[in-house]
């Protein structure tokens, strides 16, 4: 692949699925243009599509978890609900 072929440097892996779409390429535009860490050719949706399967993904998880382990999938009540323990075990792998 020619870099100067990709609108940006972060679009290299776009076609194997390991890049991570830019945020502001279709808002307002990025200002690090060609320089941009992020890949400029993922579609709006991108972004929103793969949040949602990291975190489905990621409820299996702590389902398929807390069932091995016997605790429940809110061990330990998180504060406002937004970070989720993977395992009681170890409280430095948050989720959120």
């Amino acid at each position: 692949v020619t870099l100067g072929l990709l609108p940006s440097v972060g679009s290299i892996d776009h076609r194997t699925g390991n890049c991570k779409p830019c945020a502001f390429i279709l808002k307002e535009g990025c200002r690090s243009g060609s320089s941009c860490k992020f890949c400029h050719l993922c579609g709006p949706e991108e972004k929103k599509r793969r949040k949602k399967a990291w975190k489905a993904q990621a409820t299996m998880y702590r389902a398929a978890t807390s069932a091995r382990v016997g605790i429940p999938s809110t061990y330990p009540p998180s504060p406002r609900g937004t970070r989720t323990y993977i395992c009681h075990y170890s409280p430095h792998m948050l989720l959120g």
